[in-house]
């Protein structure tokens, strides 16, 4: 009797695994995939939009200390299957900030146009509302809205390595703070996310120049009249983050890993700060360079790896997907199938979740000339 119960548990639990296994799907970029009009910077979903920043090819420009490009800013309109708008914008150096966020509530783009400048761009014509300049000294890596507050907040590097925390009002454009939120960085870049209440900010930062700790975390609560922040250190680069319920922080790392690698999304408990290295993982790939919380209820990242050639020490990309799990229960429950990354890096892969449709999610990799949007299929 033991032992048939015993087979019919086993035969219970394979026939669950089976089932979990046929309900993944297959998802395919909807058609026609974007191709931009320059090399891509950044991008952002809109109502029914996709924003891009984009650059010509970048040449060496008499009065500029070094390598500069002309930049656009460009609507694509979903429905319509193709571009309705482009405006030339600020040119800027190799490697300066260039993130694009859209704010629904007042139709605005807040652009980053350089290590010094934030643009505010209406969303339907991207006329210029007003420019922001950041404090000299501090040089610009990353901008994020948050719309529940109506603020931009800015992170920099100043000279001295320190992280350099900032808000602005986006209906003025007035500064409302700035302060150091962490220091100790040799040549560090930072990332930021935000939850949707706008209580928590986290920032994620790779340093290179730092042999121990060559990654950190640092999470801020920005809702009080004076913010708090905490750092974690981190052995590895930190990619990208999202928040999930405004309580869990989730990230990827941004090491190169292979096939059989086991790096998943890693989630950060804000009420004690503790991590879970294996929050999802997938049996497809390593989850590293990109990631994005899908409404809430999915989470995206890329599972995609490559092979190293040990004596040239390049790489070469063998698959290129995106994973989506669903948080409860833990599953992977589609597959993104993405050819058109190019020659460019993984390491400058994004995905960017659409705040209107929960189910759709963008992906393309910076430097690049494709975008590929994906619709996750409901299930009743």
């Amino acid at each position: 009797m033991l032992m048939l119960r015993t087979c019919l548990a086993f035969l219970l639990a394979f026939c669950q695994a089976s089932l979990a296994q046929a309900q993944v799907s297959v998802l395919q970029p909807l058609q026609p995939v974007i191709r931009a009009q320059g090399t891509l910077l950044d991008a952002a979903f809109g109502s029914n939009h996709v924003f891009t920043q984009t650059e010509d090819a970048p040449a060496i420009i008499s009065g500029t200390s070094g390598i500069t490009s002309a930049r656009h800013l460009s609507i694509y309109g979903i429905k319509e299957g193709s571009w309705l708008l482009s405006v030339p914008i600020a040119g800027g150096e190799a490697g300066e900030c260039s993130t694009v966020k859209f704010d629904l509530s007042s139709s605005s783009l807040a652009v980053c146009t350089g290590n010094q400048e934030i643009q505010i761009r209406d969303a339907n014509d991207l006329h210029l509302k007003r420019t922001l300049k950041i404090s000299s000294g501090v040089r610009l890596n990353d901008i994020t809205l948050s719309a529940s507050q109506g603020v931009i907040y800015t992170v920099g590097i100043n000279q001295i390595g320190s992280i350099i925390l900032g808000s602005y009002s986006l209906s003025s454009g007035n500064l409302l703070s700035e302060f150091e939120a962490s220091r100790g960085f040799q040549y560090p870049s930072v990332s930021m996310a935000i939850a949707e209440s706008g209580q928590w900010l986290a920032m994620t930062v790779k340093d290179p120049g730092n042999r121990k700790t060559r990654g950190a975390i640092i999470v801020c609560k920005v809702n009080a009249a004076t913010p708090v922040c905490k750092t974690l250190p981190q052995r590895e680069f930190v990619a990208a983050s999202g928040f999930l319920y405004n309580s869990t922080l989730l990230f990827v790392s941004s090491v190169l890993a292979g096939s059989h690698d086991s790096e998943c999304v890693q989630s950060l408990k804000l009420s004690t700060f503790s991590i879970d290295p294996r929050a999802f993982c997938s049996k497809d790939g390593p989850a590293h360079y990109a990631m994005a919380v899908l409404g809430r209820d999915k989470v995206v990242a890329f599972t995609g790896y490559a092979k190293r050639n040990g004596f040239t020490e390049n790489t070469t990309p063998v698959t290129n997907n995106a994973s989506v799990w669903s948080v409860e229960p833990k599953q992977v429950i589609a597959i993104a199938e993405d050819n058109a990354g190019g020659r460019t890096l993984q390491t400058e892969e994004r995905l960017v979740a659409d705040p209107q449709q929960e189910n759709r999610f963008m992906m393309f990799r910076r430097f690049a000339t494709t975008i590929s949007i994906y619709q996750i299929p409901k299930v009743n």
